[in-house]
């Protein structure tokens, strides 16, 4: 809640229906848990099959590389691309408008809008930019799980199929202007994602019709010098993702005194640029922490903040009864009205905390709040000041 409630307004089914448009939280939930449960399926295999032979490790690591891209390839249900597009689709969801997710094997999928309708400055380019966005947030969740919960799975090749994808895909437009998949049973011109966030962000002033039937295509023919130079800069400054130990096997580096730490750097793309982040992640039980520094760029200027984390505290009230407290808190500047061009600096906040009730051994029901200024948040579909509540059940083993 809210975007619920956004989303059974703007479907008209229903409440419960309204589920069937999960918001980018929830969708990256799902994709990562159907990754996780099979790298935890595979990692029993492996343990059961016995000795650690050629055979043993040609099973494991190539079972699970084939089966991350099947569910990278086909177009499963809670898979890769329906991440992907879903993302897309919470974006336009939560502004009013109704869309459908068309898989176009094996291109992969396609969100095409359903109703009429029109919309422009910053939400234009998030709603654009979001299923890039997915792409390396799964990458960093399935990281840090790997590496809080001491989970020993075989996450990397997933981590280098989606930051090649991503990477290539952005980059994609420099090498082919054109893309055509088979939408809806015919072939149809689709234009890559960051070719309509390049060019919506120096054009602010022109509205995107959203239309099934007259979809605009834009064309790398479509920007201006300048246009393509920053373009091509942000993808390639992508190329930032790929720098962490967890990319090469490292999982975790023991510091001593019981510490041990890894690092990541990201960059997403925004509602009004780039954020490059510094991320560095320790524990030493019982503590659990993250620690962020975030560079958000538009056009010209930076803006910088700061984030911590602290994961799955634990707090015992009685010998049965306890819980596992997830505070975080991010502070900085972003661009005033999340504006490409300006270099004026604005406040932006969050604050939110998760708890998950250890009623039983496995299933953790849990409760989380956050409230948030106006700006831009990885995973948020809310650029406009917000407060949400999220409630469900973690299932753990």
């Amino acid at each position: 809640m809210p975007y619920q409630i956004d989303a059974a307004k703007t479907l008209e089914y229903g409440f419960l229906e309204s589920y069937t448009h999960p918001d980018m939280e929830t969708s990256l939930a799902i994709t990562s848990d159907l990754y996780s449960s099979f790298h935890f399926g595979m990692n029993k295999l492996r343990d059961a099959i016995g000795r650690n032979t050629f055979w043993k490790r040609l099973v494991y690591y190539g079972g699970v590389a084939v089966g991350d891209f099947l569910f990278y390839l086909l177009p499963v249900p809670t898979g890769y691309f329906w991440m992907h597009e879903s993302f897309h689709r919470a974006g336009f969801t939560h502004m009013g408008l109704r869309s459908h997710i068309n898989f176009a094997f094996p291109n992969g999928a396609y969100t095409m809008a359903d109703t009429g309708g029109s919309i422009y400055k910053y939400d234009l380019p998030r709603t654009i930019e979001a299923g890039m966005e997915s792409e390396f947030l799964l990458v960093e969740k399935m990281q840090k799980n790997n590496f809080f919960y001491d989970q020993g799975m075989f996450n990397e090749f997933l981590y280098w199929l989606a930051n090649l994808q991503a990477w290539g895909y952005a980059y994609m437009p420099f090498q082919n202007d054109e893309s055509t998949m088979v939408v809806e049973g015919k072939e149809q011109e689709v234009s890559a994602d960051s070719l309509q966030w390049a060019y919506y962000l120096f054009h602010p002033e022109e509205k995107y019709i959203a239309d099934s039937e007259n979809d605009e295509v834009i064309g790398i023919s479509d920007l201006k010098d300048s246009e393509k130079e920053f373009l091509k800069n942000r993808v390639m400054w992508s190329l930032v993702n790929f720098a962490s130990p967890m990319m090469f096997g490292i999982r975790s580096i023991p510091l001593g005194a019981g510490f041990s730490g890894n690092f990541a750097l990201r960059q997403f793309y925004t509602s009004f640029g780039t954020d490059i982040s510094v991320n560095v992640y320790l524990k030493k039980a019982p503590f659990n922490l993250a620690f962020s520094y975030h560079s958000y760029i538009n056009y010209e200027h930076y803006f910088p903040a700061i984030e911590a984390e602290l994961v799955d505290f634990p707090v015992q009230f009685t010998p049965k009864f306890g819980l596992f407290i997830s505070p975080r808190i991010l502070l900085g500047m972003q661009p005033r009205n999340q504006e490409f061009m300006t270099g004026a600096p604005e406040f932006f906040a969050l604050a939110g905390c998760r708890a998950d009730f250890a009623v039983s051994r496995h299933f953790l029901p849990y409760l989380e709040l956050s409230a948030k200024t106006d700006g831009w948040v990885a995973g948020n579909e809310f650029l406009e000041r917000n407060i949400s509540v999220k409630a469900g059940i973690s299932v753990r083993f």
